[in-house]
């Protein structure tokens, strides 16, 4: 393998492992939104929902800038550029290989927590958006479409309702 390979196998290795320290970060950040939804600090769950945004388009690039080296690798290794790393990890001397193959675990293992982090955000904000919905369900009936029976309890309309808005 040549010079060239070897220096975009250094650079891919450096482009997973800062996208799977960035991944980190970014569950780091979603920990804290879900903290925040959980203390309803509104103010603090907009100011890291803000923060997200920058992360995500930096994370990004960083995607970019290693979809370029695997492309890249391919090219130097004489395969076609959307070869999939996988297939050049193969060809790779044992000794660039060992440490490409980690780097991928690693960011592999950051993509799990993302979307384990996610799914618990997921969880949280919907959890919290039911139980607004039902406060708000018991506060202001009338205006979320709801019809109760003489006994107070939720009615379904059976048939066609008239309602008399000037009562």
């Amino acid at each position: 393998m040549d010079a060239r390979a070897t220096g975009l196998v250094g650079v891919l290795r450096e482009g997973m492992d800062r996208e799977a320290l960035m991944f980190s970060d970014l569950v780091g950040e979603l920990d804290r939104l879900g903290a925040s939804f959980k203390a309803k600090d509104w103010t603090g769950s907009l100011v890291v929902a803000q923060g997200l945004d920058g992360m995500a388009r930096r994370i990004e690039r960083v995607e970019a800038e290693r979809a370029a080296a695997v492309a890249d690798l391919a090219t130097a290794l004489g395969m076609a550029p959307g070869t999939p790393l996988s297939a050049l990890v193969g060809r790779l001397e044992p000794s660039e290989r060992q440490p490409l193959e980690d780097s991928g675990r690693r960011l592999r293992t950051a993509v799990f927590r993302l979307k384990t982090a996610t799914g618990r955000l997921r969880y949280s904000a919907e959890t919290l958006s039911g139980t607004l919905g039902r406060v708000l369900e018991g506060i202001f009936p009338g205006r979320r479409g709801r019809m109760y029976d003489p006994q107070g309890r939720p009615a379904v309309p059976t048939g066609a309702s008239l309602v008399d808005h000037s009562l």
